[in-house]
């Protein structure tokens, strides 16, 4: 998600308390959560969808709802990751469903970026500012942004067919977690950066419109659909520089993940056939 941008989601709500939610009250919504566990709800980022129809105990409705990402808290980060809690709010008494029918929210891992988030990482379309430092590790300065990167690969084994290799990088600017922690990444003879699945967007019931890629070392690459070819002149999957990407799903929202870096870069401008790998997709449903 880019900050303070709003993306629809559909979500379907079934009502598992003992009575019914009339439409008139309750409305969906939800919390933002910073990793660490602050609320970072506010007014502008919190959006309600009232249900469309009266919930009796045991029903279910699909909600056309609509999420806003939050804007103020990056704090100098390029990437960020929140925790997007899913409830039923009573507008009447101002009161979350979780609090007053123990009802759990429904938690789900997000990632908020700007569309600078290629500005990580180590890319050939960017000067920098490099030292080494010790044990074959090398830290470098991204000369436009100022992010220090921290590059290790602790094994590198070429062979005939696919080389296998480790790699740690350490980006300043990013504040997601993967696998190893804030601001880590780490790549075990994969393209894509472990903890950090594709992440799609659009295209619910077809072909994502949007396909974002972290790689090894942190760098975010977007991929856009473009069947006819229309603004590129060429058939096939193109590249464009980051933008949204929404990597959470809502409740009863189809979600899409695919696992997928290697020590060959792909960045903007390139062709790329991983675009049009055809994801897997599951359902998730919130109870109330």
């Amino acid at each position: 998600m880019i900050p303070s941008d709003e993306y629809p989601i559909q979500v379907t709500v079934r009502n598992t308390t003992a009575g019914t939610l009339p439409k008139s009250s309750y409305a969906l919504s939800y919390r933002w959560y910073s990793a660490d566990g602050r609320d970072r709800t506010t007014g502008s980022n919190r959006l309600e969808t009232v249900l469309p129809a009266d919930l009796a105990p045991g029903a279910s409705v699909l909600v056309e709802a609509k999420v806003k990402a939050p804007s103020e808290s990056l704090l100098g980060q390029d990437r960020e990751r929140y925790v997007l809690a899913w409830d039923l709010r009573d507008r009447d008494r101002r009161r979350w469903l979780s609090e007053t029918a123990g009802v759990a929210p429904l938690r789900q891992d997000v990632t908020v970026e700007h569309p600078t988030s290629d500005q990580l990482g180590l890319e050939s379309f960017y000067q920098y500012a490099g030292t080494a430092i010790g044990a074959g590790a090398g830290l470098s300065v991204n000369a436009f942004s100022g992010n220090a990167v921290l590059d290790y690969s602790p094994i590198a084994n070429p062979s005939r067919g696919p080389v296998t290799f480790v790699r740690l990088a350490y980006n300043s600017q990013d504040g997601s977690t993967s696998s190893l922690g804030p601001g880590w990444s780490l790549a075990t003879s994969t393209l894509t950066r472990l903890g950090s699945p594709l992440e799609f967007q659009g295209g619910l019931l077809g072909d994502p419109e949007r396909v974002t890629l972290v790689d090894g070392d942190g760098t975010g690459h977007h991929f856009d659909l473009n069947r006819h070819a229309a603004s590129t002149g060429r058939s096939g999957p193109t590249t464009a520089r980051p933008a949204c990407t929404c990597c959470c799903s809502g409740p009863g929202m189809t979600t899409t993940r695919a696992a997928g870096r290697s020590p060959a870069r792909t960045g903007p401008g390139c062709t790329s056939t991983s675009a049009a790998t055809r994801p897997r997709r599951s359902t998730a449903t919130a109870t109330s």
